[in-house]
């Protein structure tokens, strides 16, 4: 009986077998047991290839080998107060490059000094924001973006040394705080566009300056004397996430031109609730939540807190 012809070119015996209908064994696919069998010497190169924020923010947290934050600096040389250095001015002015950025930490502890942003650090509380605490002596604000310290740049492959303002330095989970009750303010940006994250400032922060615009969230603002925040003299930037709460003026006042974004703030019991302007004297961008806490001061609240500054 004639089946025809085959146009494959492939002799029968050349027809591969029919697949298994079966199912194939299971694939150990785990990647918490492919990370156990690895040697302890290759994954920890791993971790500290991936850099310090993601050991903060994920090793440290997953892995109870990583848990001491000791384990990451007997392994990366870091700045560190007050092991490497006693004081934060010191620290910063002398900070270590790592992973690409200069790096400060902080232990829990009661630092009396008046901190100055002088170089393009990143500045970090370790542990909880109330377990580090800066507290400043005399008039001088415990924290202050503004003055120059000397950095180093390169031109065609030699070093030189430069001058460098902190304008984009960060500070995060610290609490601010004066010793002396007769100084309001606490905090005083007056340059750049620094951060400020997840500290608590027991008094006034003043942001000044047409060029200065910083990035302020996840702060708490309470119990001063005057405004929570103040921002005068054409500043700009975002404040965002922040509570501001028992101050005697305004959670956070504008004036003199001032135009920063607002956006999800919580204003609880200050003297006038809210964030305070006058028309026609400060035009800030409300956005997300602010719209309903932004009041309009008339020229005799204006002067009466004015006075409290």
């Amino acid at each position: 009986m004639d089946t025809g012809s085959c146009d494959s070119g492939i002799e029968p015996a050349q027809v591969a077998a029919p697949l298994c209908t079966q199912n194939p064994p299971a694939v150990e696919t785990s990647t918490s047991r492919a990370t156990v069998e690895l040697p302890e010497d290759i994954l920890d190169a791993i971790v500290l290839r991936t850099g310090w924020r993601e050991y903060f923010r994920l090793w440290r947290l997953v892995c109870r080998r990583y848990e001491k934050i000791d384990w990451f600096l007997r392994r990366r040389f870091v700045t560190v107060v007050p092991d490497t250095h006693s004081s934060l001015n010191s620290a910063i002015s002398n900070a270590s490059t790592i992973d690409g950025e200069k790096l400060v930490l902080v232990r829990p502890g009661v630092y009396l000094e008046s901190v100055r942003m002088t170089r393009e650090v990143t500045l970090v509380g370790l542990g909880s924001r109330n377990k580090v605490v800066i507290q400043a002596v005399g008039w001088e604000p415990a924290l202050v973006w503004g003055g120059f310290g000397v950095g180093v740049t390169a031109l065609r492959g030699v070093a030189y040394d430069a001058a460098e303002g902190g304008g984009a330095a960060s500070v995060h989970q610290l609490t601010l705080c004066t010793r002396n009750q007769q100084q309001t303010t606490v905090v005083y940006i007056v340059a750049g566009e620094p951060v400020l994250s997840h500290c608590t400032v027991y008094g006034t922060a003043v942001v000044a300056g047409r060029c200065t615009a910083p990035y302020i969230s996840h702060c708490h603002f309470r119990d001063s004397r005057s405004h929570g925040l103040h921002c005068v003299d054409h500043a700009g930037g975002t404040i965002a996430r922040s509570n501001f709460t028992k101050n005697r003026g305004c959670g956070i006042r504008m004036s003199r031109g001032a135009s920063p974004i607002l956006a999800e703030n919580c204003y609880l019991e200050n003297g006038l609730d809210g964030a305070g302007y006058v028309a026609g004297d400060a035009s800030p961008i409300l956005e997300r939540g602010d719209a309903d806490d932004v009041i309009l001061l008339s020229d005799a609240e204006e002067d009466e807190y004015f006075e409290a500054e």
